[in-house]
């Protein structure tokens, strides 16, 4: 948390390998003064790093209630139709 109480953004919630060359990463940030929720994907840049691709999801944060809904339902249905366990 900053002094006044806001949070230091970007804020990284979590990240996962997809594949030897590229990340998933979600955060929370502010685009263009809009708090803005993001899960993109991630390359290993030559010099170590990693930068963002255009592959991804960036939605403002009112919209999370409805994208956890959709998730949290389409892994039930993966679940219940056996595309995971």
């Amino acid at each position: 948390m900053t002094n006044n109480g806001s949070c230091a953004l970007p804020i990284e919630i979590a990240h996962w390998a997809k594949n030897a060359k590229e990340s998933v990463r979600v955060h929370l940030d502010i685009y263009q003064g809009t708090p803005v929720f993001s899960a993109r994907t991630y390359y290993a840049a030559g010099d170590g790093s990693w930068k963002p691709t255009r592959k991804g999801l960036t939605l403002s944060v009112q919209h999370l209630p409805a994208l956890l809904e959709a998730v949290s339902n389409a892994e039930h249905q993966a679940r219940s139709t056996g595309l995971i366990r």
